[in-house]
């Protein structure tokens, strides 16, 4: 059985069924990386995964990984950028059929969100009066 962890993608006896998302957030902190994880399946020796940025096209899937673990880290992709993912089982009888698409977001590294810098009044806008230019003491 193939299935994404924590997310629904399960191997039907006949290919691969997606009921959701990936989670959105990655264990990895390295900016353009992506980790997939998913249940092993019996008789897989290895797992053939492709990506496609979004949206998908029908010339748009490329190869991604070729693991032998239930579990691939992809790299070298854009940043915060949305992409999606399928995997198919390979055995002894061959390639399996390919799983439903699911997405995920490449990793943002906390290193590169710039956040803007903001000088404190030192008196607070409550605090301070409006005075008519009209009545301003010279």
């Amino acid at each position: 059985m193939l299935k994404w962890n924590q997310a629904g993608l399960k191997f039907n006896g006949t290919g691969l069924k997606w009921n959701g998302d990936l989670p959105s957030a990655p264990s990895s902190d390295m900016d353009g990386t992506v980790d997939l994880t998913w249940d092993k399946v019996r008789g897989a020796n290895s797992y053939m995964i492709q990506k496609s940025p979004d949206p998908i096209t029908g010339g748009s899937w490329t190869m991604g990984a070729i693991s032998t673990k239930s579990s691939a880290t992809l790299s070298g992709l854009t940043s915060g950028t949305k992409y999606w993912f399928r995997v198919a089982a390979i055995g002894a009888a061959g390639q399996g059929a390919w799983s439903d698409p699911a997405t995920k977001m490449a990793a943002i590294s906390a290193a590169a969100i710039q956040i803007p810098r903001f000088k404190a009044s030192p008196t607070p806008p409550s605090a301070q009066r409006f005075i008519p230019p009209a009545t301003a003491p010279n």
